[in-house]
């Protein structure tokens, strides 16, 4: 994987690594307040030999302790040693519960053994350690006096006293946090991964090229407010939502260059993935820039043409099929434009042998000899077998993928229907992600507001007129000096030219 893959792939799972950061934070905080809160003291023993000054048995006494004091610090939370702090300090325990809060250690370099106790409270802590080390004492000066012998060798002497410790034993609470922070990142960049070896949805143009889908003629980025203004009509010219159809509407001109066929059929691999959406701001598009255009709503399953364009649909393509009327009688005028929509009309329960039939053929002919264009709105491909069967009376077929929206295994079925037919197909992203849209960032560049129906009109109108009228000639004033009234000069020919 890339990195360019590993910042998309951050960008994509960027709430659950946030959320997941954050979770890590509050467990750190959780494990610190579920943590119980405990002191610890400590004592400090010197433990000597008595000797007479003499260098040698300083020596041997200094060997001695040294093979001693190990195991003084063992004997530290025996039961011989425990038994009279309990009694001393009467606890309510026993010396086995006892032993864990108790304990000592040793500096190899040092002779000093520091017994440390652990309780909840900074004084019952202190007491503890205090206790253990007078008891500690006790034993081992019982132990190391020889029998009828009142002289101990060994002396064991209280160096430093237990004092309340002030502070809590443990990390602090914000380490706690400062922790939980990374592992909860980790935990979620390793869901995130996760996600991704798992996912099998179309989520770049690379995944596209992977499955050699074909070209692909356009990239429509995602907009949150579509459901509510689909329409490009309504959206300033420099929109990047409507720049992205104008360019689709350019390249598939040049894709139907050689075609003599001006039929589009524009379907899907599933539903939901904006194959409507796209018929009707493609063919918007497409009459702005002056062409004939006829939309036709062949989806006479789940119709949506007449509910997004606010048209009539008690009668449409269904009554054409059947006889009932004439196409022309039909087709209904959009915007200013040459746009015409042929509604669905009403839904039959053979769908799929009305599509095939004889009548529908002659409409497509008659369609394509009057308009420039026919775009067809048609059925997903693989829940039903309409599309397969409209694809015979067009020339280009346009694929609506939805990022987000289609699998993989779902757009390779699809592709793999369609080029059973041998019909040109080109691909459509749609809905794909602003940060990673193909535009031109005019929007970014010039913020722009959406615009009335007034105003939409308005610069539709004027936008067709730049379009179809030709430029106005271009006036230049010519300058004649006084003492060469004629020039012919070559640069003097070029501008009475002009």
């Amino acid at each position: 994987m890339k990195l360019k893959e590993y910042l998309a792939l951050l960008r994509r799972h960027c709430v659950l690594i946030v959320v997941a950061t954050i979770l890590g934070a509050v467990a750190g905080a959780g494990a610190w307040w579920l943590t119980p809160t405990t002191y610890s003291a400590r004592t400090d023993l010197f433990v000597s030999v008595d000797t007479s000054g003499d260098a040698y048995e300083m020596h041997i006494g200094s060997s001695f302790i040294r093979e001693r004091i190990q195991t003084y610090v063992e004997m530290t939370d025996s039961a011989p040693v425990l038994q009279p702090v309990i009694d001393e300090l009467d606890l309510q325990t026993t010396p086995e519960a006892l032993a864990p809060s108790v304990g000592a250690y040793t500096d190899p370099r040092t002779v000093l053994i520091t017994v440390e106790a652990t309780d909840s409270s900074p004084r019952a802590a202190q007491q503890l350690s205090g206790a253990v080390a007078d008891s500690l004492v006790s034993v081992i000066g019982d132990m190391e006096t020889p029998e009828n012998d009142n002289a101990n060798p060994i002396r064991l002497i209280v160096s430093n006293p237990a004092i309340a410790p002030q502070e809590a034993d443990g990390a602090a609470g914000w380490l706690y946090v400062a922790g939980g922070l990374p592992i909860g990142f980790a935990f979620g960049l390793g869901l995130a991964l996760l996600r991704s070896a798992l996912d099998n949805k179309l989520r770049t143009r690379e995944d596209l090229e992977r499955l050699n889908a074909g070209p692909i003629l356009g990239s429509i980025p995602h907009d949150s407010h579509a459901q509510s203004s689909s329409l490009i009509s309504q959206l300033s010219l420099d929109d990047a939502r409507g720049e992205a159809f104008r360019r689709l509407r350019t390249n598939l001109r040049f894709a139907q260059v050689d075609d003599p066929n001006p039929a589009v059929l524009v379907t899907s691999a599933q539903a939901k993935e904006g194959k409507s959406s796209t018929s009707i701001n493609l063919a918007i598009a497409a009459a702005q820039a002056g062409s004939r255009v006829a939309l036709i709503d062949v989806d006479l399953r789940q119709p949506t043409v007449a509910t997004k364009m606010g048209l009539e649909n008690s009668a449409g393509l269904t009554t054409v099929l059947l006889g009932a009327a004439d196409v022309s009688e039909l087709l209904q005028p959009w915007g200013t434009g040459e746009l015409y929509v042929l509604t669905a009309g009403e839904m039959p329960p053979n769908p799929v042998e009305l599509l095939d039939s004889r009548a529908m053929s002659t409409l497509m002919t008659r369609l394509s000899e009057e308009f420039d264009l026919v775009i067809l709105d048609g059925p997903p491909l693989l829940p039903v077998a309409d599309s397969l069967v409209l694809a015979k009376y067009v020339g280009q077929v346009l694929l609506i993928a939805g990022v987000g929206e289609v699998r993989l295994n779902h757009l390779k079925e699809a592709l793999s229907s369609l080029s059973t037919i041998q019909v040109p197909t080109g691909i459509v992203l749609n809905k794909v992600p602003r940060s990673t849209s193909e535009s031109y960032g005019y929007s970014a560049r010039y913020p722009s507001r959406p615009v009335t129906p007034t105003e939409a009109t308005h610069r539709n109108d004027e936008l067709w007129r730049l379009e179809m009228e030709p430029p106005p000639p271009v006036w230049t004033t010519h300058y004649v000096h006084p003492m060469f009234p004629e020039d012919h000069s070559p640069t003097a020919s070029k501008l009475r030219s002009q």
